[in-house]
């Protein structure tokens, strides 16, 4: 099967399964993040083409899942990578912790703390003025 350069999102639209999979191979293969080096690759006008391009009707759903597929790809490298680093404190402790998940609440103490001090002050407004939080 021959792959050439991508002309626009019209094509992009018509072609086949196994020539969108091609592209999407050689997506995660060059591992860039921010689609440049694919785009200078494969659209007809490069980089100037790749944010127009992104954001097509029929498009847009397959490069998120491609770039969602990506940041997976890397971030599986880099935990590879961090494991391999038996003798760094800092690395295991971070393996240990599961470093890698998402935590709920991002907040920094002082956030936390303005947060706490704001819920204070609307409860003690609401008993000012007689007004009972229901909770269900």
């Amino acid at each position: 099967m021959t792959v050439e350069k991508i002309t626009g999102s019209y094509q992009f639209r018509c072609m086949t399964r196994e020539q969108k999979d091609i592209y999407r191979k050689d997506f995660l293969e060059i591992a860039d993040p921010t689609g440049f080096i694919f785009a200078e690759k494969w659209l007809e006008d490069g980089y100037r083409k790749w944010t127009s391009f992104i954001h097509s009707i029929g498009v847009k759903e397959e490069i998120k899942e491609w770039q969602e597929t990506l940041a997976i790809k890397l971030q599986a490298t880099a935990i590879t990578q961090i494991a391999t680093q038996r003798d760094s404190f800092q690395a295991l402790k971070w393996l240990a912790d599961r470093g890698w998940v998402e935590k709920s609440d991002k907040r920094t103490k002082e956030a936390k703390k303005a947060a706490a001090k704001v819920d204070e002050a609307v409860e003690a407004d609401m008993e000012r003025l007689g007004l009972k939080l229901v909770k269900s």
